[in-house]
C-alpha cells in the first residue's frame, strides 16, 4: 500500500492553504515548480490570463 508522506521542500509558491503538507502532490508537479520559469499575464479578448513558461524563450528571428 502507498503511504502519503509530507514533502519537506515545497516550492515557495505552493501554498499550504491548498496543498496541506504536500503529501498528495505528485513528485513531477513539485519538481516542475522548482525549475526557473517566467510568469506573466496577457490579455486575450478582454480577459486577463495568467501563465507560466518553462525553458528558453523562442527567438522572434526563427
Amino acid at each position: 500500500m502507498n503511504e502519503m508522506t509530507p514533502v519537506n521542500n515545497l516550492p515557495t509558491d505552493i501554498d499550504s492553504l491548498w496543498a496541506g503538507d504536500g503529501s498528495h502532490l505528485p513528485e513531477w508537479f513539485i519538481a516542475a515548480l522548482n525549475v526557473p520559469r517566467e510568469e506573466a499575464y496577457v490579455e486575450i479578448s478582454g480577459a486577463k490570463v495568467h501563465y507560466l513558461r518553462w525553458g528558453s524563450p523562442i527567438s522572434p528571428n526563427c
